[in-house]
């Protein structure tokens, strides 16, 4: 079964925006559970 053609981009931007909004997430929101999508606060400390 083929994926429909307004998918496939999904497909590839979702994983990109994710890695993307988990470099600005502190160590603890990366790894919460449950996930949260928008970090709790913004930072750019490793």
């Amino acid at each position: 079964m083929a994926l429909h053609s307004t998918r496939q981009p999904l497909i590839f931007v979702l994983p990109l925006l994710w890695m993307v909004l988990t470099t600005f997430k502190t160590e603890s929101d990366a790894r919460s559970i449950p996930i949260r999508v928008m970090p709790s606060e913004w930072t750019l400390r490793a």
